[in-house]
Order: C-alpha cells, then sequence, then structure tokens
C-alpha cells in the first residue's frame, strides 16, 4: 500500500485529523513503517533478507524516503501529532532497504545525524527495532567525520573513546605505519551498543568491512544485544572475523539466522550455543559438511532448516 500525507493549511482538515483518538492515529501512521506492517502481517518475512518487492523506479522518490517523509512531516505539523509520528519514525534505520537504493534520494549521509540522535536521546533508541546496514553506506563515511562522530557519542555514553577504539587498533598488523582512523565499521559497532531494544538486524553486501568486535560493544557499555533475527546477505571468507561480536553478545536471545549468498566462507565458527535458535535459512550457499554439523550442534532447539543450495557455475 503507498500513501502520501499532504499538509494542508485547512484548520478544518487538521482539526477533524487531530480529534482522532492516539490508537487510530496509530493505525493511520503505522501503514508508513515496514516494522509495524510486518507486525500486521500485511508483508510477512517471506525472504530471508524481507527485501520485499516494490518495483523501484530508477531516479524517481525513493519509496523508503517517502516513507520517512510522510512520518517526518507529521511530527513538525504540530505537538498533537509528534508524539505517535515520533515513535513510529523510529521502529527502523533502514535507507536504502530492499530496492529504494534505485531510487533518486541520496540516503547514504544519514547515519551520522541517526548515531547522533539516538546516543543524546535514549528514549529515541529504545524506540529502535530494525536496522539495516550496507557496505556503501558505511564506505560513505569519512575518517573525519567518523571520528568527530564517534567522539560526540562517546561523550555522550560517558565513555572513554579510546577504550572504544582500542580493539580496532589492535587489528592492524606491526607494520601498519599509518595513523590509525576510526570509519563506518567503528561507528555501526557504537550504534548498535546504543540500540537496547534492537530485534532485527539485517547486513548487506559484506558490511561491515573489518568487524563488530565484542570488546568494543563491551568498552560503549553493552554488555548483550537483544537481537532476534538476524539476516546477513553476501558473506565471505570473515565470517566469523566480522560477525561474531554480534553472534556472542546476541547468543542469549537470537532465534532467526537467515544467511544468503555464503560461497566462500566456513560456518564452522559457530562454537557457542544458541539455546532460543528456532529458524535457519540459508540460500544461495554451498556448504560443507562440517558448517552443517557446526551449525546443528549449537542450535538444540532448532525447529526449521532451509538450505538452498548453488550450483556450480
Amino acid at each position: 500500500m503507498e500513501m502520501e500525507i499532504v499538509k494542508s493549511d485547512r484548520p478544518s482538515d487538521l482539526s477533524r485529523l487531530s480529534s482522532l483518538p492516539d490508537e487510530t492515529l496509530v493505525l493511520i501512521l503505522s501503514n508508513f513503517c515496514l516494522h509495524c506492517r510486518e507486525l500486521r502481517q500485511e508483508e510477512p518475512h517471506a525472504t530471508p533478507l524481507a527485501f520485499f518487492p516494490r518495483n523501484q523506479a530508477p531516479n524517481q522518490p525513493s519509496w523508503n524516503s517517502r516513507d520517512c517523509h510522510a512520518l517526518h512531516s507529521m511530527c513538525r505539523v504540530s505537538r498533537r501529532f509528534l508524539p505517535v509520528a515520533q515513535e513510529i519514525l523510529y521502529h527502523e534505520f533502514v535507507p536504502g532497504y530492499g530496492d529504494s537504493w534505485n531510487g533518486d534520494y541520496e540516503f547514504y549521509w544519514r547515519l551520522t545525524p541517526f548515531l547522533r540522535t539516538v546516543t543524546l536521546r535514549r528514549d529515541l533508541a529504545a524506540l529502535v527495532k530494525r536496522l539495516y546496514l550496507d557496505l556503501n553506506l558505511l564506505n560513505s563515511i569519512t575518517n573525519s567525520e567518523a571520528k568527530d562522530a564517534l567522539q560526540k557519542a562517546a561523550q555522550a555514553r560517558g565513555i572513554r573513546l579510546s577504550d572504544f577504539l582500542r580493539p580496532y587498533r589492535d587489528l592492524l598488523p606491526p607494520y601498519h605505519c599509518e595513523e590509525y582512523c576510526p570509519s563506518g565499521d567503528e561507528m555501526a559497532c557504537m550504534l548498535l551498543a546504543s540500540l537496547p531494544n534492537l530485534k532485527t538486524l539485517v547486513f548487506s553486501a559484506a558490511a561491515p568491512f573489518t568487524a563488530i568486535l565484542s570488546s568494543s560493544l563491551r568498552a560503549a557499555r553493552a554488555e548483550s544485544l537483544s537481537i532476534q533475527t538476524l539476516d546477513l546477505r553476501g558473506i565471505d571468507i570473515n565470517f566469523r572475523a566480522r560477525y561474531d561480536g554480534i553472534l556472542e553478545l546476541a547468543s542469549s536471545t537470537l532465534e532467526t539466522l537467515n544467511i544468503d549468498t555464503c560461497l566462500r566462507c566456513r560456518l564452522t565458527g559457530f562454537v557457542r550455543p544458541f539455546p532460543k535458535m528456532r529458524n535457519v535459512t540459508i540460500t544461495n550457499s554451498r556448504l560443507f559438511e562440517s558448517d552443517f554439523a557446526a551449525l546443528l550442534s549449537c542450535c538444540a532447539g532448532l525447529e526449521t532448516f532451509t538450505y538452498e543450495c548453488r550450483s556450480e557455475s
């Protein structure tokens, strides 16, 4: 369903809308939120990565940006609509999600202001349920931008930035001569540490480039993650190095794991139990027998397992 809220100058229109109870306003405005639509099963999680077909036309307004714009506009209409629209607006941060990247909206700049907002406003951070990050989004962050954003985020969270960055510095080889500079990966790690109620995390196109480190997450005062669904697309040989921090801190809550395009990596990095894991879906991939054994041994309560093998090219 596609809807658009048009700002009206006629007081009668606004008065009628403002007279509606909050429950009705939520039903109306939730049409602009993927998270809410999925809860109502209008757009079920039919594919492993929930990339719902939208037939986004190139060089046309992105459907995702239109949805966000509608909610943002309602936040600015009046104080009556602000709390209702804002709560829905912050259910998710999914710039470029699905085929919406194909539109004319430049979404790459949005990560920095979003990180700044959720570190300063913990009430809004607590609303975020779904997060989508891809390599293009993280790589668009300059080193100076990342350093400045991380400094402000660390100050807002009351932590020492040097403690947060030290594990990333330690990844550099001894012969590395250039000065260490943080990038989009460190910002993604800080963002995850700042979202206490995140339920769905989607990484696409082999993001993050380096890793999400458990030691950095803990340095940012995140002793655990509340992620229930983890979707990974285009992962490579560095699977354990990239995602082990997430798997470690979300091991007690993770229920669904979706992996797409796993060709060169090994899943034997699953070395800890996932007591709540119920659903595993692996598509467009090729696994070894030891990978299956590693998965099954860690997921004692598994209810569904789907494997779609990719044929040799």
